[in-house]
């Protein structure tokens, strides 16, 4: 008893409180997890206990195990009732609890809001273009991988011999290789090679395409075209390669043949990694020594032969072949265009960044485009003129990575699964 008041359970509560104006101030007096504190007022100067104006009379509030009591002067329950564990008044976990007392209200803090954490994985595409010779490490998860091998395109031939009644031949295509699903494996460094294009020259046949290479998979470069030489059939005709070049001629060797492609042989068994279709190119056309124009061949292309070349006419280029690795529809490897004497048509470079026949200087022969592995257009007429050189080749590698995603929502939104 307390000034005879009935007090149960103190447990040192009020031994220790702080005085507010001559007032004991007992605080933190709050079960449960939240933070429900009050302040009491009392008439004692010295340990008041703790009381508050209620309608049936002055209540008093015991402490105890479990959490408070209001109860009368004489220990008696007061119809307050009691404030236990968790129950609201005195903040049981979220929210603190509202105490009324003789002094004023007092409420708790607010509880905190809510959050959602999504956390998923998404499969996103990738794509690695390479124009240059690279190394290459395999990611992390990724185990196979889809590719575009493309060689360098042989350079076209060259007017080494003027005024010698001939077209020269163009330059092959690179070699074409894809195909989809070849085992990689994850960490592991692989060279990639990509082929530079024939260099032409104006006292030879030039130079065929340069391989390229990744893992497994060879495209090989496309064959030079075939030239007129003053010494007679050695440089006439087109080199094999990925693609054949094309066939000069002259009278003793009349048609000069093209190169044949798929050089040496690239076969397309089926299983891991195959390419999607077999062999990597075609022959090149063959030239003739018939004027007035004396037509070189066009060189072959990754999807179609070089044309032949006529008496009015240099052979076109043969067509390449459009791939869709990189994101976009694009056509490699096609076959140079022939060159003519001093008349007649020119031929055209094959789809696939085949360069244009030559006449002279008037017009150049054109090269082939770069990282399409086209052919070198072909050269002729009257004065010592380079062929074009072959447009350098390329690799793609296209795989899948998955991808790990967390979104955090701090409050309500809308959230669209991804496809």
């Amino acid at each position: 008893m307390i000034n005879g008041w009935s007090v149960r359970n103190l447990r040192g509560v009020l031994a220790n409180t702080p005085r507010v104006g001559g007032k004991a101030v007992a605080s933190g007096i709050s079960s449960g997890g939240g933070g429900g504190g009050y302040e009491t007022s009392g008439e004692d100067p010295g340990y008041s206990w703790n009381q508050a104006e209620s309608p049936g009379g002055l209540a008093y509030l015991k402490g105890n195990q479990g959490g408070i009591a209001y109860v009368y002067k004489d220990g008696t329950p007061h119809p307050w009732g009691n404030r236990t564990s968790g129950q609201g008044g005195w903040g049981g976990g979220g929210a603190g609890g509202v105490y009324p007392s003789a002094s004023g209200t007092y409420t708790g803090g607010a509880g905190g809001s809510g959050i959602v954490i999504l956390k998923y994985t998404v499969a996103s595409q990738t794509v690695f273009t390479f124009k240059s010779s690279a190394k290459w490490i395999c990611p992390t998860g990724v185990t196979s991988v889809d590719y575009l091998v493309v060689g360098g395109g042989g350079s076209g031939g060259g007017n080494a011999a003027p005024g010698s009644q001939t077209g020269s031949g163009g330059g092959g295509a690179g070699g074409f290789r894809t195909g989809t699903n070849l085992t990689v494996v994850p960490g592991t460094t692989y060279s990639i090679t990509v082929g530079a294009g024939g260099a032409g020259s104006s006292s030879g046949q030039g130079a065929s395409g340069s391989d390229s290479i990744f893992s497994s998979i060879t495209s090989n470069g496309g064959g030079a075209g075939g030239c007129q030489l003053a010494s007679g059939t050695s440089d006439v005709t087109g080199l094999n390669g990925g693609s054949g070049g094309g066939g000069s001629s002259t009278s003793a060797l009349n048609p000069g043949p093209g190169g044949s492609g798929n050089t040496p042989a690239a076969s397309s068994p089926g299983g891991n990694g195959a390419p999607a279709a077999p062999g990597q190119g075609n022959n090149g056309g063959s030239g003739t020594y018939t004027g007035p124009s004396y037509g070189g061949g066009g060189g072959g292309g990754a999807s179609a032969t070089g044309a032949n070349g006529t008496s009015s006419a240099g052979g076109n280029g043969g067509s390449g072949t459009a791939s869709s690795i990189s994101g976009s529809s694009v056509t490699y490897a096609g076959g140079g265009g022939a060159g003519t004497f001093t008349s007649g048509t020119l031929g055209n470079g094959g789809s696939g960044g085949g360069g244009n026949g030559g006449r002279g200087s008037s017009p150049a022969s054109g090269a082939g485009t770069a990282n399409t592995g086209g052919g070198g257009g072909g050269n002729g007429g009257s004065s010592t003129i380079a062929g074009g050189a072959g447009g350098s080749g390329i690799v793609i590698l296209s795989y899948t990575v998955a991808s790990q995603t967390v979104f955090t929502f701090k409050s309500s939104t809308t959230w669209v699964a991804p496809t």
